[in-house]
């Protein structure tokens, strides 16, 4: 998990998601869903703000954000929409790497979003 990407244009190193593969799509093309699959994602919020959380299925995550029934940040800043998100395997690493995002700056985490391992 503590791996690093290659420097960005700012020269700083960006933390990236574990490279552990997810199983491959089935014959129909849909990806089978691993048991301990999370993702970490990045919404805007309307002040230009972005929230970084941790979540098992990140768009019913954002729908409870724009409820209301989100994160206290979310609810006293409402999300303008959801940037994406990023999947690891394991709570753990989903944690270590939420923490390791909000860290970083706006700009790099968005960027580290980007970042291919």
């Amino acid at each position: 998990m503590d791996r690093v990407n290659d420097a960005d244009a700012t020269g700083a190193d960006l933390p990236t998601p574990p490279a552990e593969p997810l199983p491959a799509p089935d014959l129909d093309g849909n990806a089978p869903v691993p048991p301990d699959r999370w993702a970490v994602y990045l919404i805007e919020c309307m002040d230009g703000r972005v929230y970084t959380g941790i979540a098992r299925d990140p768009e019913l995550r954002y729908a409870k954000h724009v409820s209301g029934k989100g994160a206290r940040f979310t609810r006293s800043n409402p999300p303008r929409h959801l940037l994406g998100w990023v999947w690891v395997i394991g709570h753990g690493d989903a944690l270590r790497l939420e923490i390791a995002w909000k860290k970083l700056p706006r700009a790099q985490r968005i960027a580290a979003l980007t970042a291919k391992p």
